[in-house]
């Protein structure tokens, strides 16, 4: 009985170990992004930002597209996406509602993402006009009613490249200069805004040498619930079983104890090597 014992619990150690195993490396693999219905994976190239923690709001990137006969440069942290090469050095591309072209002497950096269904990859800032201030565009003159919004700046960032939309719901498009228009701050793309959250909220944290513990106390804060609910599954169930039979006395043990309790008003002194089965 003894043998068979000690061969569960070597089985059920060995099970644990496993379990463990197994959970280690999941814990330790690469996590890959999968859509929910949501949710939606796009081929984007995204403008860099630069010194993300220091500046509080988004300016001129380096990506450059042409959109009609014009040439801007979209904001830091927003994205196009990148439809197809067209010829020579031009890709089709879609920054928001219009139609761009994207030059590239390589292939250009794309990147698979996921954006929630009705996530803005582009700027949704709305302009002003000075006041005081005229402007035309798309050849014709700008009015208060108009809705003007920015999609990129010029070469040397003293213009910005707007939409601007009329009564009539007709959009045109083109260049108005800076001094025509209100002051504003551009925030970050939505993903990056959060991303800048948290490397602000990293460096305010005081480093805690020798701890394996992450974000909100979280050993692994990419694992799924499910496969920690597994883990301690697998880990607790094993461990209690072994506790039982450990524990768990034999049919023999437990013989004589019935036996000791029944004769308990004996001055009999019992030997322990004695059986207590009756023969008939």
């Amino acid at each position: 009985m003894k043998t068979y014992k000690v061969k569960i619990v070597c089985l059920l150690v060995a099970l644990t170990a496993l379990l463990i195993l197994c959970g280690a490396v999941a814990l330790c693999a690469p996590t890959r992004e999968i859509a929910s219905a949501a949710e939606v994976t796009r081929t984007v190239l995204k403008a860099p930002t630069s010194n993300l923690v220091e500046n509080r709001y988004a300016g001129k990137s380096g990506v450059k597209v042409l959109h009609n006969d014009d040439t801007f440069y979209i904001p830091e942290s927003y994205f196009i996406e990148i439809e197809g090469k067209l010829f020579g050095n031009y890709y089709s591309a879609k920054y928001g509602d219009i139609e761009v072209f994207y030059e590239s002497a390589s292939a250009p950096q794309t990147q698979e993402m996921i954006f929630e269904e009705n996530e803005k990859l582009h700027p949704e800032q709305r302009l002003y006009l000075a006041e005081g201030a005229t402007a035309n565009v798309g050849g014709r003159d700008v009015v208060d009613s108009d809705i003007i919004k920015l999609l990129g700046f010029d070469e040397d960032d003293t213009e910005i490249y707007c939409s601007v939309t009329d009564s009539s719901n007709v959009t045109t498009y083109g260049f108005i200069p800076r001094e025509s228009l209100q002051p504003f701050n551009l925030p970050y793309q939505a993903k990056t805004e959060a991303e800048r959250q948290l490397l602000i909220a990293e460096q305010a944290k005081p480093e805690e040498e020798g701890s394996g513990i992450t974000e909100g106390g979280n050993i692994a804060p990419n694992t799924s619930l499910a496969l920690r609910i597994v883990l301690i599954i697998g880990i607790c169930v094993p461990a209690a079983l072994i506790m039982v039979l450990l524990f768990k006395p034999s049919k023999e043990q437990s013989g004589k104890r019935n036996a000791r309790r029944k004769n308990a008003g004996d001055e009999i002194d019992y030997d322990d090597s004695r059986s207590f089965k009756r023969n008939d």
